[in-house]
């Protein structure tokens, strides 16, 4: 495929030698890069292959004539944006149709005038120039609509699709779903002591520890604030204890190190649920609640929803030093 900076590439399709060197000698007077296809065929593959961002297309030749290799094109994901313009010698008002119908940017009866020739393939380069760099903003509305600005995760409305594609796999396959919300420890203290460009650090940091955690398959994003929501499918019981607990200590392992601020120490609380979710927001719910079981039982400890119950964990480590870093 060629890059955005290079020549617009123009496929020529003619069984013809004689005229595809004419075109190609129009094509390259004009500044752009030229492929050749001798057959219908050659022309399918070579779209497929090299992508390029107009067809110059006979109407007339063997294996695949050229409404066959328009259809071919247009079925093709890879291909059917692509302009085709029709080269023809007999221009008929059925085949005009017919052409148009399968979605022809234009047509040029043979023999060629040079000027028309390339006027109507600039023109059909400047509407694929706009439909790509349509598409290319939409790509990147849907990736900042998805991304959190500050840590680079996936952002809650990213979250919420993942839980409601996971949570309707977990009932078709009726298999356990685990939901894991992880709140960062007396963050206000980091923002009141250590000023908001640290607390922000802080949370890109404490993003990357969690995200070392996740293995694939499961997802993990902020939910909001100093919130981590991780999914985690196929666990249940002890296993979804375990996710909880790994992300836990991925995060307080050491102290953090930001420019500007000592070490801080920093811990998180962590609330699960597992199960095979009812309803989408279900399991999100239960942690919730065992996220705030976690804190009101002395914070830095995981709580498992009562659906699967399972003892806290969570003790201060023991490489912690309160002469090495703050307390938070």
């Amino acid at each position: 495929m060629p890059s955005p900076e290079s020549q617009p590439v123009v496929l020529i399709a003619d069984d013809s030698g004689a005229m595809r060197s004419i075109l190609r000698r129009q094509m390259l007077s004009a500044g752009l890069s030229v492929v050749e296809a001798a057959n219908g065929e050659e022309a399918v593959r070579q779209a497929r292959s090299l992508r390029p961002d107009l067809v110059l297309l006979d109407v007339d030749m063997p294996v695949l004539d050229g409404f066959q290799v328009m259809s071919v094109l247009r079925a093709d994901a890879a291909s059917q944006d692509v302009p085709v313009i029709f080269l023809t010698g007999r221009v008929q008002t059925a085949e005009l149709v017919e052409g148009l119908d399968l979605g022809a940017f234009d047509y040029v009866k043979k023999p060629c005038d040079v000027d028309e020739l390339v006027a109507r393939v600039k023109a059909g380069l400047r509407v694929k120039a706009r439909a790509d760099a349509l598409r290319r903003a939409a790509q990147d509305m849907d990736v900042l609509g998805s991304t959190d600005a500050l840590t680079g995760l996936p952002n809650r409305r990213a979250l919420e699709r993942a839980l409601d594609l996971m949570a309707t796999d977990a009932r078709r396959a009726d298999q356990p779903l685990a939901v894991a919300v992880v709140d960062v420890d007396h963050f206000k203290r980091v923002n009141d002591l250590e000023g908001h460009g640290v607390g922000d650090s802080v949370l890109r940091e404490v993003g990357r520890r969690l995200q070392s955690a996740v293995r694939p398959g499961q997802v993990l994003g902020r939910w909001g604030g100093e919130e981590f929501l991780a999914l985690a499918p196929g666990l249940s019981g002890e296993g979804a204890h375990r996710f909880g607990d790994r992300l836990r200590t991925m995060v307080g392992w050491e102290p953090v190190l930001v420019e500007g601020a000592p070490p801080l120490r920093l811990s998180v609380s962590v609330g699960v649920a597992a199960g095979l979710p009812t309803t989408e927001r279900t399991l999100v719910e239960l942690a919730d609640a065992a996220l705030y079981a976690a804190k009101a039982g002395g914070r830095d400890r995981v709580v498992l929803a009562p659906a699967a119950q399972a003892e806290p964990v969570g003790v201060p480590l023991q490489s912690r030093s309160p002469e090495q870093s703050v307390v938070l």
